[in-house]
């Protein structure tokens, strides 16, 4: 049972406008509750007890909220402005010793996306959706079997587009170590690596499967419209797919 999440919390929030300059994106809010605090109760709220923030910009906002959440812990990648999102992920090999869920901190999702991925057999899963059309996005290409082989924002660079990147993962602790492996050396020339490419990396030496779940509610936010976006099309989808959600499957438990 995965009873660990990991979030990358690092990031500067640039394109949201002024007031993020003085706290981390996802403290942003939508509909009354900021994303890494809805986050952190639907984790809850699938048995995981133990969550890791890797954080950055205004990390301040992120310790305060650990010290009134006994599953937080946070961690700080102190060179998160001349780095990237694997950077912020490779420096918790040290506090990281078991499988675990990798969120981004700026999306919004349905408790549904989390347990699809928990209920899938296989250690290593990323979990993609079809298409959105919120700009920005990330696009999966796989083969026959349903395995990753590469992810873009250029389209055109895939051989095939079988699934959009939500954001949330399934990562077993040897799939993690292989990650970080495979970019240790890259990313003292090129710092700005994101996670995805680690993932791609990793895929080569071990299966990565991608689940693409149907009519998922979900969203990244990363300037005004999407904002925009979510509060308009993807908050009653949530909302609606939850009540749902809740009626059928019941909070899952934790360690015993």
């Amino acid at each position: 049972m995965i009873t660990t999440a990991v979030i990358l919390a690092a990031g500067r929030g640039t394109r949201l406008g002024e007031e993020f300059k003085t706290k981390p994106k996802g403290l942003l809010e939508v509909g009354g509750q900021s994303l890494i605090s809805r986050s952190l109760g639907l984790l809850e709220s699938v048995g995981i007890d133990r969550i890791i923030l890797g954080t950055g910009h205004c990390a301040h906002h992120y310790d305060t909220l650990g010290m009134d959440r006994p599953t937080v812990e946070c961690h700080l990648n102190a060179e998160y402005a001349t780095s990237g999102s694997m950077q912020t992920l490779a420096g918790l090999r040290d506090v990281l010793d078991e499988d675990f869920l990798l969120l981004e901190s700026d999306i919004i999702y349905e408790r549904f996306a989390l347990i699809s991925l928990l209920e899938r057999a296989e250690c290593d899963v990323v979990l993609g959706s079809d298409w959105t059309g919120s700009s920005d996005e990330v696009y999966i290409e796989t083969n026959a079997e349903g395995l990753l082989v590469d992810m873009s924002k250029d389209a055109a660079s895939l051989m095939s587009l079988d699934a959009e990147l939500v954001g949330i993962s399934k990562l077993s602790i040897g799939t993690y170590s292989s990650m970080c492996d495979a970019v240790a050396s890259k990313c003292l020339d090129e710092p700005f690596l994101d996670y995805e490419y680690g993932l791609v990396e990793a895929s080569s030496a071990a299966p990565i499967y991608v689940h693409r779940e149907e009519h998922l509610a979900w969203g990244e936010i990363d300037d005004a419209s999407h904002l925009q976006r979510v509060e308009r099309d993807v908050m009653p989808l949530i909302n609606e797919h939850d009540r749902r959600t809740n009626a059928l499957l019941p909070r899952r438990r934790g360690k015993a």
